[in-house]
């Protein structure tokens, strides 16, 4: 084995523990939370980790040779496109992301911070979550306008309008095309 590839390979295994690491210190702020165990995190402690997760998926993101967002369009290059990234839990970020957005009203202080960490993250996220999650993630983000401050809808509405809706839309309407043309050809 090359030292480098040696060194890499470590690396990348460094990385995934970490990544595992966080996203169980994500689910036991949401613990805390949900269940008024103190010491409560701030919405400023999560914030920070979750910032964590924004900055690994725009590494990860910069370091594909090619452009995955692309292959967003279509269900069938799901495999494709996940090969084409380290293997990391990206479907348990989602969920703890997930989970932590529910329990957004019981946080203290920090919601302002906590709610554009959080859209930045699932914004990083979409190019990494499987076609089932990117169906789901619509959903998610509309339902940050009742949990999040105010402040924070126009960031809502521009992350689904301009990010999020255009790469779940198109696949929609692809499908309904077809179901429409096969429906037609029947009659």
């Amino acid at each position: 084995m090359q030292g480098s590839f040696k060194i890499q390979l470590i690396n990348m295994g460094t990385r995934a523990a970490a990544f595992t690491a966080k996203i169980r210190s994500l689910y036991d702020c949401q613990l805390r939370l949900m269940h008024n165990i103190q010491p409560l995190p701030s919405g400023v402690d999560i914030a920070n980790t979750v910032k964590y997760f924004s900055q690994t998926l725009l590494s990860v993101l910069k370091d594909v040779p090619r452009s995955p967002l692309e292959m967003l369009r279509d269900a069938d290059n799901d495999s494709d496109r996940m090969s084409l990234y380290p293997n990391l839990d990206y479907k348990g970020l989602f969920n703890a992301i997930s989970q932590l957005v529910d329990s957004a009203p019981h946080l203290q202080y920090g919601v302002q911070a906590f709610g554009q960490a959080m859209l930045q993250c699932l914004g990083c996220l979409l190019p990494f979550l499987e076609y089932d999650m990117i169906d789901n993630l619509p959903y998610l983000v509309a339902y940050c306008v009742a949990v999040f401050p105010v402040a924070l809808h126009q960031e809502i509405l521009h992350l689904l309008c301009y990010y999020i809706l255009p790469f779940t839309i198109s696949e929609y309407y692809y499908i309904l095309a077809l179901y429409t043309q096969h429906y037609l050809s029947i009659k």
